[in-house]
């Protein structure tokens, strides 16, 4: 092979790699993680319809925890500039997640989009919208992606910039409950807790440092850890 067709083939990879990079976390095989102060990463389940994040030795001993795995899907002809402010998310059962009784769950839906309450709602439900699901000011799609965090961009294309909180169940305080918008307006709760919410390409490998999640971010996700949220 002579050097011009070895020099082509050198620039085709790399640009390769750069379009891949810019393209973003598009495709299958996705899950959220949720980040917050003691709360080192830890995944998103299904419930009943609500989003909501606990240890995997909680939601091992807890049926209506389904996980999921995610396709993430972005708008086609965005607005130049706007590319990254159309992404929905769909989600199916994920029965081979590392938690001891997935495969034997029966799920209750075959797939799922992943929703919030529109920025004029007082819900600020987060959740998953399968058919026949109630979808009252509900956003489904336009979500903005910046390194995986998700945020919501409301009509006029301002992106929001309250972060999404959560709080413990009271019948089970190992789980929570993911709402959004609730840091703008008054706190529905006083044990309310400022979180980020993540998509990332599974199985997540732990960066070497936390970048660009601040305080949110300490640790990867705890794929295997039997760590709780509340310490």
């Amino acid at each position: 092979m002579t050097l011009r067709p070895l020099l082509l083939l050198s620039v085709s990879l790399i640009l390769g790699r750069f379009a891949a990079a810019a393209e973003g976390p598009v495709g299958k095989n996705h899950t959220f993680y949720v980040w917050g102060n003691g709360i080192p990463g830890l995944q998103v389940f299904y419930d009943n319809g609500a989003a909501v994040f606990t240890d995997y030795e909680t939601a091992s001993a807890t049926d209506s925890l389904v996980p999921v795995k995610v396709t993430v899907t972005r708008r086609q002809n965005a607005p130049p500039g706007r590319e990254r402010m159309g992404y929905s998310f769909s989600a199916v059962p994920d029965l081979s997640a590392p938690v001891s009784n997935a495969a034997t769950k029966s799920p209750p839906f075959s797939s799922a989009t992943l929703f919030v309450s529109d920025p004029t709602s007082t819900t600020h439900n987060v959740g998953f919208a399968t058919e026949g699901s109630d979808l009252t000011a509900a956003r489904m799609g336009g979500f903005l992606l910046s390194d995986g965090r998700i945020f919501v961009v409301e009509e006029t294309g301002r992106v929001t910039p309250s972060l999404y909180c959560a709080f413990p169940r009271k019948e089970n305080p190992k789980i929570w409950d993911i709402k959004w918008n609730v840091t703008n307006d008054v706190p529905e709760r006083a044990d309310g807790l400022p979180v980020t919410l993540r998509v990332v390409k599974f199985p997540y490998k732990e960066p070497e440092r936390a970048r660009g999640m601040g305080t949110m971010c300490q640790t990867g996700p705890a794929v295997n850890s039997r760590r709780t949220v509340n310490g």
